[in-house]
């Protein structure tokens, strides 16, 4: 719960190994979460709950709705890779603009998204 704020802060931070998660209030950090054991057909995911950028999902079952909640701040990019061999959907909606009405991840399949501030944008998919 540490901040580090201020004007001419230049310095960088080495947080020795010790697991330290770098974001501030507006922006989604980097590090990865990994979701195990989603049940249900349909899943919501909240990135911003925890705030991760990287979303690795292993549910223990197909998901044929996955929704996902609003980002924080324009700009903000979410990666979502499904790590199980159950297929993910996800399907465009007023929230999500993909490429396509539909998105299928199997399993180490990869959607990028930005946030523009009204809807998550597609910038790259990749599916195996």
């Amino acid at each position: 719960t540490n901040l580090i704020d201020g004007a001419g802060f230049s310095k960088s931070i080495n947080d020795s190994g010790t697991n330290t998660e770098y974001t501030d209030k507006t922006k989604m950090t980097l590090e990865e979460k990994q979701i195990d054991n989603i049940v249900g057909s349909a899943y919501t995911l909240d990135a911003t709950t925890f705030p991760r950028t990287y979303v690795s999902l292993n549910p223990s079952g197909l998901i044929n709705n996955l929704s996902i909640i609003d980002g924080k701040t324009a700009g903000d990019l979410l990666i979502i890779e499904n790590i199980s061999t159950y297929k993910i959907t996800i399907t465009q909606n007023p929230r999500v603009n993909l490429g396509a009405l539909t998105r299928d991840l199997n399993q180490y399949g990869v959607l990028e998204l930005i946030w523009n501030g009204t809807a998550w944008l597609e910038l790259k998919y990749v599916n195996n």
